[in-house]
């Protein structure tokens, strides 16, 4: 009763108004506060703390194994970690392009060496595919896995093709859990510590219309990486990321350009300079402000988004 009594007294107050204006004002102000300090902490990630010397934290002669290598996000991972002294295994389904990626990390640094592997990781829930590859890499020193490889679907749900949803949720999930089940106990032998990039997207944050199953799948990948990195055996000695990338200009978006969608060199560049300090990032500062204001926007009006989004694609096939 005394609650309702002083609630009653307020509004019947007749500096109602003014009390109403101050609240407002305080919640503006607490929101500007926290959007600020958010908008700081992206500043000091990405202009002011020093990336970990890489080389010197893994090894500088050991391996970095990468899947999807042959094109966008893997193959700037390969080119940058290259450059940084890792020796590179390449694992995709394209074996000439990987030998073509070959050719340029050689011209970059002649003493880089490399491993092809042509794998089409839509078989990967195939029994016995990962014991017949880890056959070809057992006696390697691999320190860092980047499990790139990926399916992006877009379609409405109750059209998409069966054998399609199979085979995003066997690219996307499968070789993120058994690779890095396989790798796990031997990365915990190793003198130095060891890393897993694990790809995942902005959207796996929120339900997203349209790509339920790419989204979901995504989805996965976010809450497997989080959750290894916080075991307590995994953690202390290998770190564990989770990149929740926006648009990257690969093959997957027709390559478009813009000024928030980055090259895959600058993409890769941007997350390797917060492993060993995060469990997950959107990479590059201009990802950070996008997951920033999509995490802000309103249910409806990022629904609207994507239904309009579809729309314009129908109206494109038809």
């Amino acid at each position: 009763m005394n609650i309702l009594k002083t609630i009653k007294s307020f509004f019947q107050d007749k500096k109602v108004e003014q009390k109403v204006f101050y609240i407002c004002l305080g919640f503006v102000i607490f929101k500007v506060a926290k959007t600020c300090g958010k908008l700081f902490i992206i500043y000091y990630r990405n202009f002011i703390r020093k990336p970990k010397n890489l080389a010197k934290r893994y090894g500088s002669n050991s391996w970095a194994l990468v899947t999807g290598s042959s094109d966008g996000l893997g193959k700037g991972f390969c080119l940058e970690l290259a450059s940084q002294g890792f020796n590179i295994v390449l694992l995709s389904r394209n074996y000439e392009k990987n030998e073509d990626l070959i050719k340029e990390i050689t011209i970059m640094n002649n003493r880089i060496q490399t491993l092809n592997i042509g794998i089409d990781f839509k078989e990967s829930n195939r029994q016995n595919f990962f014991e017949i590859l880890f056959e070809k890499l057992n006696h390697l020193d691999i320190s860092i896995l980047v499990n790139n490889v990926g399916k992006y679907d877009l379609e409405h749900f109750e059209n998409q093709d069966e054998k399609e949803i199979h085979e995003i949720l066997s690219v996307n999930c499968f070789p993120m859990v058994f690779l890095a089940r396989k790798l796990i106990p031997s990365m915990r032998l190793r003198n130095k510590k060891s890393a897993i990039i694990n790809i995942s997207s902005l959207i796996s944050i929120k339900p997203c219309p349209y790509m339920a199953v790419f989204a979901a799948s995504k989805a996965f990948v976010d809450h497997l990486s989080l959750a290894l990195g916080k075991e307590e055996n995994i953690s202390k000695i290998i770190d564990v990321l989770s990149l929740r990338v926006y648009q990257v200009s690969t093959n997957m978006i027709q390559h478009q350009k813009g000024f928030w969608i980055l090259e895959s060199d600058e993409c890769a560049r941007a997350c390797l300079g917060k492993l060993g300090y995060e469990n997950s990032t959107c990479g590059h500062w201009k990802h950070e402000i996008i997951n920033l204001i999509y995490e802000s926007l309103p249910e409806s009006l990022r629904v609207s988004f994507f239904n309009h989004r579809m729309k314009r694609n129908d109206e494109l096939l038809n």
